[in-house]
């Protein structure tokens, strides 16, 4: 139901990568999206809240092996036996120097 749609390769965006994301099929405004580089470094490079349409544009990351990711949490209603239900999306990649 959570889904990560790179709008552009990060070697052919202009330096930019773009992506969308949707939840249950439609754009999800406000999603926090971290960009973690997959070699060790400690916690995201970078994060950004997606727009109205459900994009949000980081800088191209230099050449590695990246992670996107998302979690977005959606309340139930009163008769569920939980509060809310969380749901998780990643996209790796991997890039190599132009």
């Amino acid at each position: 139901p959570l889904e990560i749609v790179p709008l552009a390769w990060p070697r052919t965006g202009a330096g930019r990568l773009p992506v969308r994301v949707l939840f249950e099929g439609r754009a999800l405004a406000g999603a926090l999206v971290k960009l973690t580089d997959l070699a060790g470094a400690a916690g995201p490079q970078a994060t950004m809240r997606t727009d109205a349409a459900g994009e949000a544009v980081f800088a191209a990351p230099p050449a590695g092996a990246w992670r996107l990711s998302v979690v977005w949490t959606k309340p139930l209603g009163p008769e569920a036996d939980a509060d809310f239900e969380t749901t998780f999306a990643t996209l790796t990649f991997g890039t190599s120097a132009p």
